[in-house]
């Protein structure tokens, strides 16, 4: 039996945000539903559907099956392509400091802390200690860190 269930009555008596009106077939629904935050919570598979699920996605029936991209010219391609563009600054996740040498010059770095502390002759684990462990007093070789 297929039928038109609109989740808002859900919402109310679970409390979680709405979302969109689903056709649901009764007959192969496998589903617990439980009270949760969130539109996926609370939700979970039955024994009887997970078994179904991992039939449905084994061998040829599973989107990946027979992709491989490890060691072949495909990965060499990708790295490739992919080489220096998330280096220093580029990089999303890229942290910037500030650091104060001891003759009182500051210097702003935005990813390569590494390469600063090369050029500059200062032990890149001290420094990264320093940020790591909240030691925004100078360092014993008079440079001070701190992370923006």
């Amino acid at each position: 039996m297929k039928e038109l269930i609109d989740f808002s009555s859900l919402d109310e008596a679970f409390g979680t945000p709405p979302i969109a009106p689903v056709l649901v077939d009764w007959d192969e629904c496998c589903i617990e539903i439980h009270a949760g935050t969130s539109a996926f919570d609370g939700y979970t598979h039955t024994e009887e559907a997970k078994k179904r699920i991992s039939e449905k996605t084994k061998g040829e029936n599973n989107p990946r099956y027979g992709v491989k991209v490890k060691g072949t010219a495909l990965a060499q391609k990708i790295s490739e392509a992919n080489k220096g563009k998330f280096v220093g600054a580029d990089n999303p996740n890229a942290k910037t400091y500030t650091l104060t040498s001891p003759d009182g010059t500051t210097y702003s770095v935005c990813g390569g802390l590494k390469s600063f502390c090369k050029e500059h002759g200062l032990s890149y684990a001290t420094m990264h200690a320093a940020i790591t462990y909240n030691r925004t007093t100078p360092r014993r070789n008079g440079w001070s860190i701190v992370r923006l």
